[in-house]
């Protein structure tokens, strides 16, 4: 059962790939529009890439049939298509052979197998590799978001291929993670190993400022001078190739006290339970021979306890890591885990482009083939970088037009609101409007008497405001004047049911010693009729009877009043911001005391 399971999961993972690489394909050939990034389209960079491959043919002699790059890009397009032999690339350039030519290829036709071969076995692998790393380095500085990057070393035995001693070329590749493709290779020779491998692949990189994770075989010190000479980090596990530092860890981590710990897990992948634990120590504490090493050393512990789903089984596993890098534990422990994303494009070399199935006789035509599939899987890594990026572009957009809506809604609700208080405040104004009328019917002599008394009533101050500043100030400024013993004219109180407003107004205005102005934002604004009437009205007055107009600045500099009037601002004027409704009212009633 369980197997069975793995095949399907391991059958869509493959039909899910194919899906991705004829989407990718199809766009190559019909859709080119979809390409366009930063520094040009990818397939501009592509014919760019197969034009710069070396030319190993006497071009100035004799007469060539089919173009390096023709071939190059046939290839290349037929390994996107998962053709594994000459033969089927061979067939898939014949069902598109109409689309090839009319991008400009293959204007004779196609070529045989044995050209095929013929070419691979004789392009020059170093430069068609040195190639591939230009090519690379284009789209890794349009896609990495930082300078800070992970660049993963291992290597990959080419199993299709076997030298005479029985042993398989091993090719030891740099890997981006923040880009997801191969930035450069190197060779193994027959004869050699990783160790002299790995500083001439970093020669052949930008890694300053970058992270450089391997495996033991390159905790080497000629590896780790060459890290640190050229400006990166590095994060490299410690295993019995180095045997006196590995055990002596081992014992001296025993009883040494971490200066940092962190736990991730327990987590489910892949089939497993895993719980992790990364300990930080100092290595100047630990390491004898630190000198040797030329800085600062970081020693990292992970302790790592998987247990199957399957059978319940478990596993516990200890793993040594040394570091250039003083980070926290949390940092040091993901980074270890990424090594492991170069294994997965080795995966994807042998699983998905089938790499060790293909047999090739020679070193530099296995090598060759390694450089087009990791041109492939570039490719897609490209891609699927482009087109996240569409996507991450949609969803800033849509995310925009929500936010928009959202403020649109708010502010409707903040409307409705705002309409149905003052609703509310006008129905409140009608029913007390029907009270006082019921009451009047009930009570005309009343009324009548009450009328002739407040025709002879004098008042002591009129209230001159907008309808807005009720609630803020004008109700509680009224109320704190009564309280005093004031005689208000106030049109809420005054003005009744079917009265003149203007009327009541003038002769509120006529039988008033002050006018209080309360000057707002609402008070001055455009369009208020009334406020500029009663407050005209005031200055008549002033003017003929000597009456004092007093202003009182409600939520108004200086300047906002002198703009609307130079007058008004002349005068000395109470302000809310650094008096209270009652303590003005105090003062107002002080001054009619006085009179």
């Amino acid at each position: 059962m369980l197997i069975l399971s793995s095949a399907f999961v391991f059958a869509i993972a493959k039909i899910q790939f194919i899906s991705l690489i004829c989407n990718f394909l199809r766009i190559i050939l019909l859709k080119k529009k979809h390409f366009v990034c930063l520094r040009g389209s990818i397939i501009t960079h592509l014919r760019k890439f197969v034009s710069s491959v070396p030319e190993y043919r006497r071009t100035s002699k004799g007469n060539f049939k089919y173009k390096l790059e023709d071939i190059l890009m046939l290839v290349i397009l037929g390994r996107l298509s998962k053709c594994i032999t000459r033969a089927e690339i061979l067939q898939f350039g014949k069902r598109h052979l109409k689309r090839l030519q009319g991008k400009g290829l293959f204007l004779y036709g196609l070529p045989s197998e044995a050209t095929l071969c013929r070419v691979f076995q004789n392009i020059d692998d170093e430069k068609m590799a040195d190639r591939m790393s230009a090519f690379a380095d284009i789209f890794r500085k349009e896609i990495s978001s930082s300078a800070t990057d992970i660049i993963c070393i291992d290597g990959k035995a080419m199993r299709g291929t076997l030298y005479e001693n029985g042993r398989n070329p091993d090719i030891v590749s740099a890997y981006s993670l923040s880009s997801g493709f191969t930035l450069a290779t190197d060779v193994c020779k027959e004869k050699s190993n990783e160790i002299k491998s790995v500083p001439r692949l970093l020669d052949k990189l930008d890694v300053s400022g970058c992270v450089v994770t391997a495996d033991a075989m390159s905790f080497q010190k000629v590896i780790i001078d060459k890290i640190r000479d050229k400006g990166a980090d590095f994060v490299i596990e410690l295993k019995a190739n180095q045997r006196s530092l590995r055990y002596g860890l081992e014992d001296s981590i025993k009883t040494a006290t971490p200066t940092d710990v962190y736990k991730d897990g327990p987590c489910l992948e892949h089939g497993r339970i895993e719980s992790r634990v990364c300990r930080i120590y100092r290595g100047e504490e630990l390491i004898v021979d630190r000198e040797k090493w030329n800085g600062k050393l970081t020693v990292i512990e992970i302790l790592t306890s998987t247990q199957k789903k399957s059978d319940g089984s478990t596993t516990s596993e200890q793993r040594l890591y040394i570091s250039s890098l003083d980070s926290s534990a949390e940092r040091l422990s993901q980074i270890t885990k990424q090594h492991w994303a170069i294994e997965s494009m080795h995966w994807d070399l042998d699983r998905n482009l089938r790499q060790d199935s293909i047999k090739r006789k020679t070193e530099r035509a296995a090598r060759n083939l390694d450089t087009i599939q990791r041109m492939v899987l570039a490719l897609i890594a490209v891609w699927k970088n482009r087109r996240k990026k569409i996507s991450d572009k949609r969803k800033k957009r849509n995310d925009a037009y929500l936010k928009l809506q959202k403020a649109q809604k708010e502010e409707q609700k903040k409307q409705e609101m705002s309409l149905k208080k003052m609703q509310k405040a006008y129905e409140n104004k009608i029913e007390e409007l029907n009270n006082q009328a019921v009451l009047q019917l009930r009570t005309n002599d009343n009324i009548e008497k009450t009328n002739n008394q407040q025709e002879m009533e004098e008042y002591d101050v009129f209230v001159s405001h907008a309808w807005e500043d009720k609630e803020s100030f004008a109700d509680e400024f009224v109320e704190s004047l009564r309280e005093c013993g004031a005689k208000v004219w106030y049109d809420t109180t005054q003005i009744k049911w079917g009265d003149s407003m203007r009327s009541k107004i003038d002769d509120g205005l006529r039988k008033s010693k002050f006018g209080v102005v309360v000057l707002s934002p609402d008070y001055i604004k455009d369009g208020k009729y009334w406020t500029k009437t009663e407050l005209d009205g005031l200055f008549q007055i002033e003017s003929v009877n000597g009456k004092m107009l007093l202003p009182v600045w409600h939520n108004l500099t200086k300047k906002e009043v002198m703009e609307y009037s130079p007058i008004v601002a002349s005068k000395l004027a109470m302000t809310t911001a650094n008096m209270t409704p009652q303590e003005m009212a105090k003062e107002l009633y002080k001054l009619l005391s006085e009179e």
